[in-house]
């Protein structure tokens, strides 16, 4: 069995311009990803699948040599390509078996260290699982609002946070999968599925610029170190 890494960073983000080559405490955003992959030394490729030569050549620059970099077609940039799509393209560019586990590593997840990726894997082979996600454990209160403004809560729930039975949230911090299950459902998450549990620094994606500024809060309190 083959063990490949995808890190899909188009440079194109509506919310954040630019932001998987933005500086994040001094280095690029992708950087973190790049330097968690090359040093789970279990995997046997890492991919940079971008629409940038930019974005190309950040990673290249942070990157020991053992990580390359698949220019895709601008067609897989747009906000309507999924996931799944750039790594179904990466997986037919590279022609590899479909025993092979895909990691799907998001540089938006920047606190994701080569330690959690090892776990990753070592679960999915454990298991013989199809897929492996990360999830988190949080204290949510849902409803759904109608159109009058009216809100139905989805369970009867107190009014105290700690009373709240915790849910378990799919992150996308880390998913494995079975690339000929990737290929079947063009689905990250296929059964049998195996849940990691992650933490909050862990599982911090950067999606807008509140986010950023708690990924930097988190590097200043020296909560992680790379």
């Amino acid at each position: 069995m083959q063990t490949l890494a995808i890190i899909p960073a188009k440079l194109n983000s509506r919310r954040i311009p630019g932001k998987n080559i933005k500086p994040l405490g001094g280095r690029p955003l992708v950087a973190y990803t790049v330097a968690a992959a090359e040093g789970c030394g279990r995997l046997d490729r890492i991919a940079v699948s971008t629409d940038s030569e930019e974005v190309g050549r950040v990673a290249t620059a942070c990157s020991s040599g053992a990580t390359e970099v698949l220019l895709r077609d601008p067609g897989l940039a747009r906000d309507t390509t999924s996931t799944e799509d750039v790594l179904l393209d990466v997986l037919d560019r590279l022609a590899l078996p479909d025993d092979t586990a895909v990691v799907t590593l998001l540089p938006t997840s920047p606190f994701r260290g080569a330690a959690l990726i090892t776990r990753a894997l070592d679960l999915y082979l454990e298991k013989g699982a199809k897929s492996v996600l990360s999830v988190e454990r949080k204290r949510l209160k849902t409803g759904v609002l109608s159109p009058d403004q009216r809100y139905r809560p989805s369970h009867p729930y107190p009014a105290e946070m700690h009373r709240i039975e915790p849910l378990l949230l799919d992150n996308p911090c880390i998913y494995v999968t079975q690339a000929g299950a990737l290929r079947r459902d063009k689905l990250v998450v296929v059964d049998p599925c195996y849940a990691l549990e992650i933490n909050g620094i862990e599982g911090l994606d950067i999606n807008d610029p509140l986010d950023w500024l708690m990924a930097e809060a988190v590097l200043a309190a020296g909560l992680f170190k790379s």
